[in-house]
C-alpha cells in the first residue's frame, strides 16, 4: 500500500470537514486501510490537555483519545491527543486530489509498534461508530498478522516461578500461561512489549508500562483461538 496512504499516516493541511466550521488547519491521523470503495476514518489530534494528565495511550476506558509525548513521535514537538471524538472521512481520491491543490501534506508513519497500540486503543473507544470499528478492527488484525509472518516466533518463556508482581500482573500472567503459542505471540506482538521484557514484568522484578493492565485486556479481548479460548 502507499505509503501515506494507509493506518499510521499522520498528515497536515487545510481540511473541511463538513462540520460547518469550514477549512481549518489540522493534523491528523488515518486510522484504517483504505480497500477499494471505502475512505479513511480519519482522527483529528489537539495539543489542548484532554482529560487530565492520563497515561499514555490514555488510560481511560472509553478511551476518548491517544495521547503521545513531545518528540515520541517526530512531527509532535509537543505533547498530543489523537482524538476519536473529534473525526472524520476522506476518500483517496479526495486526499490525492487535496494533495495536489497542495492543502495537505504527508508528514510522516507512525511506526508500526505505534500504529498497533493507537488501533488497539481506538478499539476501546465509546465514540467511534460500530462500522468504524470494524474497519480498525480488520486493520489491526491484519497488522498483526503481517507481524506473526515477518517475525520469529519466539515468545517469553511462561513462568511458575515466585513473583514480587501486583496481583493484577499475575492475572495477566495466568492468562497468558493458558493461552497456546499462537496467542502468546499475538499478545506480545499487540502489546509491542520486548519478548526479553514480558518475564521480569511478571516476575515483578520490573514495573509495567502504565498502560499495561489496559493494552492486556484488549489483546486477550482481540484473541479468536478456537483451541485456547476461555
Amino acid at each position: 500500500m502507499t505509503l501515506g496512504y494507509c493506518a499510521g499516516a499522520v498528515w497536515t493541511g487545510q481540511i473541511d470537514f463538513g462540520d460547518g466550521t469550514g477549512e481549518r488547519k489540522k493534523y491528523f491521523v488515518l486510522l484504517n486501510d483504505c480497500l477499494d470503495g471505502e475512505q479513511f476514518f480519519v482522527a483529528l489530534t489537539t495539543s489542548q490537555t484532554r482529560y487530565g494528565e492520563t497515561p499514555s495511550p490514555c488510560g481511560c476506558p472509553n478511551a476518548p483519545c491517544y495521547r503521545i509525548e513531545p518528540r515520541e513521535v517526530a512531527c509532535f514537538t509537543v505533547r498530543t491527543w489523537i482524538q476519536f471524538d473529534n473525526s472524520g472521512y476522506l476518500s483517496r481520491a479526495g486526499l490525492e486530489n487535496l494533495t495536489k491543490e497542495g492543502k495537505v501534506t504527508f508528514l510522516q508513519m507512525l511506526d508500526e509498534d505505534k500504529i498497533r497500540s493507537v488501533l488497539a486503543c481506538a478499539k476501546k473507544s465509546l465514540d467511534i461508530p460500530r462500522r468504524n470499528l470494524a474497519l480498525i478492527d480488520r486493520t489491526l488484525r491484519e497488522k498483526l498478522e503481517q507481524r506473526k509472518t515477518t517475525a520469529e516466533k519466539k515468545t517469553p518463556i511462561p513462568t511458575s516461578l515466585p513473583s514480587t508482581a501486583s496481583k493484577e500482573v499475575l492475572a495477566v500472567r495466568a492468562q497468558f500461561n493458558q493461552r497456546c503459542t499462537s496467542c502468546r505471540t499475538e499478545f506480545v506482538v499487540l502489546l509491542g512489549i520486548a519478548e526479553a521484557d514480558l518475564v521480569p514484568i511478571f516476575l515483578g522484578s520490573k514495573p509495567p508500562p502504565v498502560s499495561f493492565l489496559g493494552d492486556a485486556e484488549v489483546g486477550f479481548a482481540l484473541m479468536t483461538c478456537a483451541v485456547c479460548a476461555p
